[in-house]
């Protein structure tokens, strides 16, 4: 069950990792810096990106997303995903409390559907939104 957690989390990371990686390099290449972005996050020669007018199709950002993707489920698998989104300035995602996001509580019914009874969790873990599990 521990692991199961960690996997929805991960698939998380990943989606909030991948649009904030595709907002980097569209800025990047407004920027006109797109192979020197790519390069300092150490993605460019795995692209095979020789030089800066490689840089500039849509489908090398396609393509680092995917390996931005590889990268994290390895990084996940070797033990070392807190040094590779410390590398891509992006440890706030592993912060299990996002800020755009609420506490969630959940309460517990016991019993058939004519006797139920809620047990709710203690008062410090309720927040702003419930949700009822069955």
């Amino acid at each position: 069950m521990k692991h199961a957690k960690f996997d929805e989390r991960l698939d998380e990371i990943m989606v909030r990792a991948a649009v904030r990686f595709q907002a980097r390099m569209t800025r990047a290449l407004a920027r006109g810096r797109l192979f020197e972005y790519l390069r300092r996050i150490g993605f460019a020669e795995e692209l095979g990106v020789a030089k800066r007018s490689d840089a500039r199709a849509s489908r090398l950002q396609d393509k680092a997303v995917v390996l931005l993707a590889k990268k994290i489920r390895n990084a996940r698998r070797g033990g070392f995903l807190r040094d590779f989104l410390h590398r891509l300035n992006m440890t706030d995602l592993l912060s299990s409390k996002l800020s755009g996001e609420p506490d969630l509580c959940v309460c517990v019914l016991e019993g058939t559907n004519k006797e139920a009874q809620v047990k709710p969790l203690p008062s410090k873990a309720h927040s702003h939104r419930l949700q009822l599990v069955k």
